[in-house]
């Protein structure tokens, strides 16, 4: 029966009915035909996407893809096509995710794969059936199988005594598989481990010589299900599919290369050595023989093991040289023997090697230089040096240079060089300069040195030697012997008192040394020299007084040890003793002091914020006691340069010496301030013929001289009162002159107008403004309204200050007082102070003082002579003037001050100058000049008259003259008396009324001689007559004695003087000493000094001197007062402190007092001391800081407890106490204890030190000779 069917194929969404007819006919006769059935063709699936994943299995693909969601339920299978063709059929099975695996595939082919979906066929419902249907094609892969590369064969590259060494190619990949490493089988087993892909080179070791081993190499791949090689594993293809072995390598181990025996380095140098070995003996088979060698050679810097420095060498060397190695480096070598082969299967070619074992060495280096490079012996020419040899590292020295050059290119030395053979250790220089530091350098010359620099001997390298490492060197430096004196001495301070001097110290060079100094000194002329011995580091000395005033020379001696040879310094006979001086001058003279008056300042208004103050200028002249002439004085004159102001210890502003004014800004309210006037002023030396200088030009420093300090307190912003000033206003031109109407009598310079401001006055009732004025203190006050803001006060007092009060009355009665201003009053200058400075026989010299202003500036100085103005204003700063004049001639000179004032234009005129012209030369006869000719050498007649005088001594200071038996005349209109002290020169005259012809001359000096002469004059001022001149010396007691301090120190202090100068037949007999005004000791005449001791530390004293003569009444002025402070430290008071009703005891003292401020307090110790069995006890140390200390644990009885106080200098106790510990006294027993301790009390007041200038003081005192 035939059932075959013809399918027809249907569209998408397409339905046909079939029906089956049955027959036996082919004419389909009798055909009965079956029930229709319905075929209905669904609607095409969607393909799926696929994707190649990695195959498990080799020469396999993967693919994998996921089902579409929504046609899952219907898609029954998938179906996979290789190049085109149905390869298989994956059913559903319920799965969402499918993969699919290709087998058995040829490796270096592409395959086209790709899949559809298929619908199956089923019956729907009834005769309705579903047929089957695919989908279209799916993405289409082209892909190549994951098959494992094949192993190459690998070929011999070494063969050694430790193996051989192959290498082989690299292994073809196919597809996707990756090739990650290669496993090496010997035999067919695995040896070590797997190697990685990129080594393609390995050693083989353990293999016995003479066998034949099977060599193979595996590649490994990352293809998954592949079984890694364990070591030793033999090779399954079943087990190891994934993996394809090369073919085999057959290595036969045989034949190896004969090393060479005793291989050696020798000649090691810095830069090379030589590689020695034995050749190989001719017995060994020829196959064993190497045909050539290499040298490899590897510092472990620049060279490795890897990569060393490799030398070819022929079989037929033995040795081999190394050149271009590094010095002191250790180097390692490895000689290798080589033969070439070829393997006779592959003819492949290969290298037998051997290679010996590694011999180190270290190429030689520069040689140490000597650790110790020492100056021997050294003089001022010559030096012995001596060295250490250098220590040689394989570098031969072939000589030893030296080169001793100057340290600095400044001096005139000269550099010399030398050779020395190279086992010298020491050498001596010579031709050196004395002072001078030289660098010595020693170089030790070795070969390397020479062969780099490419000379054969050390003569033909040049004088400057190139530096190099070869070229090692010591070098040091050394001075030569010499030696400088203390220079550039300098005098800090001289007076009589002491000559103070500074110098540098004494140079030394080399082995030189400095021992000690001599100062010598000793007066210009006349003078004993006089000598100190100092020690050789002192760089100042003090030359002791008294010294009488001169230039002294001084002469300061070094005194050195001197090197004579070049023996070792312990050799002191080599050494002799050198004086080098350098010398200066000093100048004792008494040097002008600060400005005498003191400058005052006042307060004349102030606010919250500002001070105002003012000033007058301070007295700019003074006169001075002579430092060494007694009741002589010295006229000095000053110069104001300017004012500085001072604010709280701080310099606030600097002015001009024309500014008398000055007010302080940006001040705090509420805040005291302490202001300071400081005066700044100089010496005016352009005019002082008289005055004592330094005679050299020196600019010394302005002289400062400070006012008191004021302290200002600035008004708080809470009080009524916000401000107060108070200025003197000078009156108009036209208000003048309309008082000069009204008035004969001096005008007043003007008026004090005061200003205030308050915060309100709605709580002030009024105002009290007070005043008084310095000269009478008279208190006036007036009352002021409140609505008031400003007074005038009319002053009287012209040169005095005023003092003001303004206080503010309130409401409620209060009276609120503030600051007091103070104003001074200007007022016409003072009359200046005129003297004849010296005579000649053309004119005379006068100089006068300037005169103290008030407030009223001075511009210049009118001369008058007899009584008529002389030429023109004189200039401000002018003090002498030159005025030409007749011989025999009397003058009378005053002098005024002009001012800027109208109202006060000039000072007062000054006392009246006699100056009289006679010559000292030509005294008699007498001659008077014709007054109408204008010749000042033309005289009428000469007059034969002489005066007679007679000169008798009143006292040491007056003189009688008379003259009663000289016939007066009518023409003489008066007396002259003009008289001369010879002593220094001073000329004075004195002017006696013709009634009269006898006078008392007052005021001479004492001990001074006087050239006395008596002139009579007409109306004309011409000398008519005059008297011999007569020489008189006053009688006078002896000079005060200078007394000076010559040592000092907290024991004692020692005073010193020369002896006292005496007069005629007045003769020193001896001294009286003085201490705070009170006697202390008296002294023969002889003895020169005394010495205080047992003085309280920090007291100041007083000692005076006072000359003894042999006349009991006649006595020396008491010299000048020495005043010092006794140095050391003074206990502050120590007192006990609690109130004796514990057992404890508390004490509690006052800081010490330090007469040296620079020292400080180290600490303090507690003791006590038991009065019966005299214990003592120390209770504590306490630090700088503490002042109070509690006593514990003293046993009952009587106490003394002091306390020891410890400076940087000083080890001193406090005055002691004494305590009652233990049972306490009845009343009677304290009674009794406080009237011992008022009579204790009493004993000790008698030692105790009173204040300074009261009497009291006990001294213990020593007479030296």
């Amino acid at each position: 029966m035939n059932t075959n069917m013809n399918y027809v194929i249907l569209n998408q969404v397409q339905q046909i009915d079939v029906q089956v007819s049955v027959t036996s006919h082919p004419d389909f006769i009798d055909e009965k035909i079956s029930e229709p059935i319905r075929i209905i063709c669904p609607k095409r699936p969607q393909p799926p996407k696929i994707q190649a994943v990695t195959a498990e299995k080799p020469f396999s693909i993967r693919i994998r893809w996921e089902s579409d969601h929504h046609e899952h339920d219907d898609i029954t299978c998938y179906r996979t096509y290789l190049d085109g063709q149905l390869h298989g059929q994956v059913e559903i099975n319920g799965r969402e995710s499918f993969k699919y695996e290709f087998t058995k595939l040829d490796a270096d082919q592409e395959y086209t794969i790709h899949v559809k979906s298929v619908l199956g066929h089923k019956r729907l419902d009834g005769n309705r059936f579903q047929c089957d249907i695919e989908s279209k094609n799916s993405n289409e892969l082209v892909l190549q199988c994951a098959a494992p590369p094949r192993g190459t064969p690998p070929r011999i590259e070494f063969m050694h005594p430790g193996g051989v060494d192959i290498v082989w190619d690299e292994a073809v990949e196919h597809g996707d598989v990756k090739l990650t490493g290669y496993q090496i089988l010997k035999d067919g087993r695995s040896i070590g481990k797997a190697l990685p892909v990129n080594k393609r080179r390995t050693s083989i070791h353990e293999l016995d010589e003479g066998n034949r081993y099977a060599i193979q190499v595996v590649p490994i791949t990352d293809q998954p299900g592949g079984i890694l090689f364990r070591k030793g594993e033999e090779y399954d293809a079943d087990r190891h599919g994934h993996y394809l072995p090369s073919g085999k390598l057959d290595v036969y181990f045989t034949d190896l290369i004969k090393l060479p025996e005793d291989i050696q380095i020798t000649k090691i140098t810095g830069h090379s050595g030589i590689l020695c070995w034995t050749s190989v003996d001719d017995s060994t088979s020829s196959n064993a023989q190497p045909d050539s060698y290499k040298i490899s050679v590897w510092n472990n810097k620049d060279l490795t093991q890897d990569k060393p420095m490799v030398l070819s060498v022929t079989k037929d060397k033995t040795s081999a040289e190394l050149k271009d190695l590094e010095s002191n480096t250790t180097y390692e070598i490895q000689l290798e023997a080589s033969k070439k082969r070829r393997h006779p299967t592959t003819n492949d070619l290969y290298t037998v090697y051997s290679t010996s074992d590694i011999v180190s060495f270290t190429t030689g280096s520069p040689p140490d230089p000597p650790l110790n490079l020492h100056l021997i012996a050294c003089t001022n020419t010559d030096a012995r040096i001596g060295f250490d040899p250098f220590v040689e590292h394989d570098a031969e020295i072939k000589a030893l240079r030296v080169l001793c050059e100057p340290a600095s290119s400044g001096t005139n030395a000269k550099e010399n060089t030398s050779e020395l053979m190279p086992d010298s250790t020491e050498f001596i220089l010579t031709n050196l300069t004395a002072c001078t530091n030289y660098n010595v350098t020693l170089f030790a010359i070795t070969d390397e040195y020479l062969i780099e620099n490419r000379c054969r001997d050390v003569k033909q390298l040049p004088k400057k030697l190139k530096p190099s490492e070869w070229l090692p060197y010591k070098s040091f430096q050394f001075q030569t012997s010499g030696c400088e004196p203390s220079d550039q001495i300098k005098v800090l301070q001289a007076n009589i008192e002491s000559i103070q001097l500074e110098w540098n110290l004494a140079k030394v060079y080399g082995s030189t040394e400095c021992l000690y100094h001599v100062l010598r000194y000793q007066l210009e002329h006349g003078g004993q020299e006089q000598k100190l011995d100092l020690d050789r580091n002192t760089t100042k000395a003090t030359i002791p007084g008294p010294l009488p005033s001169g230039t002294y020379k001084i002469a300061l001696d070094t005194i050195f040890s001197v090197k004579v040879n070049l023996e070792d310094e312990t050799d002191e006979t080599g050494r002799k003793e050198s004086r080098l001086t350098s010398h200066a001058s000093a100048s004792v003279r008494f040097h002008a002091p600060g400005t005498c008056e003191q400058p005052e300042i006042y307060l004349t208004g102030y606010s919250m914020n500002t001070i105002d103050l003012m000033w007058n200028k301070p007295g700019m002249f003074d006169t001075v006691d002579h430092p060494e002439r007694n009741n002589e004085q010295l006229k000095i004159h000053r110069r104001l340069l300017g004012y500085r102001i001072d604010v709280n210890g701080q310099k606030y502003n600097t002015l001009d010496e024309n500014q008398c004014q000055c007010k302080l800004t940006s001040c705090r309210p509420g805040e005291e301030y302490k202001v300071q006037l400081t005066a700044q002023t100089i010496v005016q030396n352009e005019n002082e013929t008289n005055m004592i200088s330094d005679g050299k030009g020196k600019v010394y420093e302005p002289d400062e001289t400070p006012s008191k300090i004021l302290r200002v307190r600035t008004l708080k912003s809470q009080t009524l009162l916000q401000s107060c000033q108070v200025h003197f206003e000078f009156n108009h031109d036209d208000l003048i002159n309309e008082f000069s109407k009204q008035e004969n009598g001096p005008t007043s310079l003007g008026k004090l107008i005061v200003d205030w401001k308050v915060s309100s006055t709605k709580d002030i009732s009024h105002f009290v403004l007070q005043w008084r004025s310095s000269k009478d203190l008279r208190i006036q006050e007036k009352t002021i309204a409140c609505n008031e803001t400003s007074a005038t006060i009319e002053p009287c007092d012209e040169k005095h200050f005023y003092v003001i009060d303004l206080i503010i009355v309130t409401n409620d009665g209060n009276r609120h007082q503030y600051e007091q201003l103070t104003v001074p009053i200007p007022g016409i200058p003072d009359a200046p102070k005129v003297w004849l400075v010296k005579t000649t026989d053309t004119g005379f010299t006068i100089e006068w003082s300037e005169p103290k202003s008030y407030g009223i500036q001075i511009i210049g100085y009118q001369i008058y002579i007899e009584g008529k103005k002389s030429g023109d204003v004189i200039e401000t700063n002018s003090r002498q003037v030159d005025i030409p004049s007749r011989i025999n001639r009397t003058y009378q000179i005053n002098i005024y001050a002009i001012t800027n004032n109208s109202q006060r234009s000039h000072s007062v005129m000054s006392q009246t100058l006699n100056v009289i012209t006679t010559p000292k030369t030509n005294l008699t006869p007498a001659i008077y000049y014709n007054n109408d000719d204008g010749g000042p050498t033309s005289f009428d007649q000469t007059v034969a008259r002489i005066i007679p005088v007679q000169i008798d001594s009143v006292n040491e200071e007056k003189l009688h003259i008379d003259w009663t038996s000289f016939l007066h005349t009518p023409a003489i209109r008066a007396y002259y008396i003009h008289y001369t002290c010879l002593n220094n020169g001073e000329v004075q005259a004195m002017k006696i009324s013709k009634r009269y012809r006898h006078a008392v001359l007052r005021g001479l000096r004492p001990g001074f001689t006087y050239g006395i002469m008596v002139m009579a004059v007409d109306k004309n001022g011409a000398v008519l007559y005059t008297s011999d001149k007569s020489t008189v010396q006053m009688n006078a007691p002896p000079n005060a004695p200078i007394v000076a301090i010559s040592e000092r120190t907290y024991t004692h202090v020692k005073l010193e003087w020369r002896p006292a100068a005496s007069y005629g037949e007045i003769a020193v007999v001896g001294y009286k000493i003085f201490v705070n005004n009170r006697l202390a000791a008296i002294l023969s005449h002889d003895q020169l000094t005394y010495t205080l001791t047992n003085g309280t530390p920090c007291d100041m004293y007083t000692v005076h001197v006072q000359a003894l003569s042999n006349e009991k009444t006649v006595v020396s002025p008491m010299s000048r007062a020495v005043q010092f402070v006794w140095p050391g430290v003074r206990p502050g008071a120590f007192k006990r402190i609690d109130d004796g009703q514990t057992g404890a005891i508390v004490v509690a003292w006052e800081h010490p007092k330090l007469e040296d401020e620079t020292e400080k307090i180290i600490g303090y110790r507690l003791y006590s001391e038991n009065v019966v069995n005299h214990a003592v006890r120390l209770h504590g140390e306490y630090d700088a800081n503490t002042t109070r200390a509690t006593i514990n644990g003293l046993n009952n009885g009587k106490h003394i407890i002091w306390l020891e106080i410890q400076s940087e200098n000083h080890c001193i106790r406090s005055r002691p106490i004494i305590v009652q510990s233990g049972r306490f006294p009845t009343l009677s027993n304290r009674q009794s204890l406080v009237e011992s301790s008022k009579c204790y009390n009493k004993k000790l007041r008698r030692f105790q030190s009173p204040a300074t200038n009261k009497s009291g003081n006990s001294f213990r005192h020593t007479q030296l000779a």
